[in-house]
């Protein structure tokens, strides 16, 4: 009886070979059977999912021959990262590496995606997926604005090999004016590739929803994402305000403009900002930045404070104290009880108002 020995990256097989009378089973549907039976057996003996159980690529040369029965697997080595495939109707044996893979966060299509469509934020969504981490995109922005090569189901990953090494970008078609609304009157979709794209090009046409130009623009120039103030929900001041004046109803109102600063700096909701005061002097119709405000002095010392103190029955009781520090919104104040003249402790909950520890 001969032998044939095969090596792929120093894992080996070793192939009993039988009688010509034998017939030959058809090429890779052998090794395709042997693999499935690997990641279920494997993903069994590591208490996790075959979906997680990956076979490196092998050698294109390497050919598993047909078990006529299911061939019997083991872990030879104590590293488990190799299975031993053992068969005896043919008599041979493979030894065939595997990787477990992690969980991990990575982009996938939120709905069914045609192939040559251009990817938007909408079209993605980001969730566990059981994919070897290099295979897979773990942040949106890295494919909005490119080119899907095939169609997508809901669900499926967002592979590499899935986008073409193109990109979105917009080209003016006709002058517009800083302040102009952006919109397919004043550009059209052009792809290029990815080294052909200007860096800090605006990518896609979801780019442009809601903005403005920020600048005069000129037909035929690509617009670029430093071209666009995009319109907004932001705080301004309704007039002259100066530093330590707390905020009143009418002193500020929410207003849409085009802003071209981060929204992080910058306050979007007046509704929670009666416990604050202004930081700075600030003109009327400024925008409202994070640093322009900090809690308000609420109780002053020697101020009358009406305290609250929730009882063990449920029920709230009432009375007047004596502030002995300044304090602001949150913060613990001393108080004096003007009628039993005891000390106690309370956290300012509004202008002149402290509930009781």
């Amino acid at each position: 009886m001969r032998f044939l020995l095969f090596f792929w990256n120093a894992v080996f097989l070793t192939v009993m070979l039988v009688p010509a009378s034998v017939p030959a089973a058809a090429p890779a549907t052998p090794q395709e059977k042997l693999f499935a039976e690997i990641k279920v057996w494997a993903a069994g003996q590591l208490a996790t999912t075959p979906d997680l159980v990956e076979v490196p690529p092998v050698d294109a040369r390497l050919k598993i021959p047909h078990c006529a029965g299911k061939s019997t697997l083991s872990f030879p080595f104590s590293s488990k990262d190799t299975v031993r495939a053992h068969c005896t109707d043919p008599e041979w044996q493979a030894y065939i590496r595997i990787a477990i893979t992690t969980p991990r966060n990575g982009v996938f299509a939120a709905r069914a995606l045609p192939g040559g469509k251009v990817l938007t934020d909408a079209d993605l969504a980001v969730g566990r997926i059981n994919m070897a981490a290099a295979d897979i995109f773990d942040d949106r922005r890295h494919v909005i604005g490119k080119t899907l090569k095939r169609p997508l189901s809901p669900g499926d990953p967002i592979l590499a090999r899935d986008i073409d090494d193109l990109q979105v970008v917009l080209r003016i078609t006709r002058p517009v004016k800083a302040g102009e609304p952006l919109s397919t009157a004043n550009y059209r979709p052009e792809s290029l590739a990815r080294d052909m794209t200007p860096m800090g090009a605006a990518l896609g046409e979801q780019s442009t929803q809601g903005a403005r130009a920020k600048r005069d623009l000129q037909a035929g120039q690509i617009l670029m994402a430093g071209d666009l103030a995009q319109l907004r929900k932001i705080v301004i001041t309704r007039r002259d305000v100066e530093i330590g004046q707390v905020i009143e109803p009418g002193m500020v109102e929410t207003v849409e403009r085009s802003v071209s600063e981060s929204l992080e700096n910058l306050i979007t909701d007046a509704s929670a900002l009666a416990a604050y005061e202004f930081s700075r002097n600030i003109k009327a119709g400024e925008p409202l930045r994070r640093g322009d405000l900090k809690p308000a002095l609420l109780v002053r010392r020697g101020q009358s404070v009406l305290v609250t103190l929730a009882t063990d029955s449920g029920l709230e009781l009432s009375f007047r104290a004596e502030a002995l520090h300044d304090a602001r919104m949150g913060e613990q104040i001393s108080l004096k009880n003007q009628d039993s003249g005891k000390i106690i402790q309370g956290i300012v909950s509004g202008k002149g108002t402290a509930r009781a520890l």
